[in-house]
């Protein structure tokens, strides 16, 4: 049995990354959510991606930038049959060690969804606030972590 591992992301991976998007939006997520190619190649050169990949594959990314100076996780997404399984939680500690190394001493993320909100505050995040966006219905939660 192959076990899946967490690894920065490189230039050559934004193909695997995009057919996740493409899943993600098969299964009803907005097309405002959906990061383009070029945002995927400046961030893959920048070293803020990392992917979860089995069997030379990528199953899942995390994608995180600079927002009003400070580490901002945008997106985590996982193939659907691989969710559950660790994964997501794999590519948070990997990408927090290397967020903490560029001397970031807290992570930021926000979402919509209550399920990714359980999984956040699962991994150490807290709620800091909500948002109502101009775009979507439901308010964005605003989490943050101390690394």
């Amino acid at each position: 049995m192959s076990v899946a591992s967490a690894r920065i992301g490189r230039p050559q991976d934004v193909e695997g990354i995009l057919t996740i998007d493409e899943a993600f939006r098969a299964e009803g997520a907005p097309a405002w959510s959906l990061m383009s190619r070029s945002v995927f190649e400046t961030l893959t050169s920048a070293g803020m991606v990392h992917v979860s990949v089995l069997d030379d594959q990528i199953i899942g990314y995390l994608a995180w930038s600079i927002l009003w100076g400070f580490a901002f996780i945008d997106y985590i997404r996982m193939r659907a049959e691989h969710r559950n399984r660790g994964l997501g939680t794999e590519l948070l500690h990997a990408t927090e060690s290397e967020i903490r190394a560029r001397g970031f001493p807290m992570v930021w993320s926000s979402t919509q969804d209550g399920r990714a909100l359980r999984w956040h505050e699962r991994n150490g995040f807290q709620r800091v606030g909500t948002t109502q966006w101009v775009w979507g219905n439901l308010p964005e939660t605003w989490l943050m972590k101390q690394l």
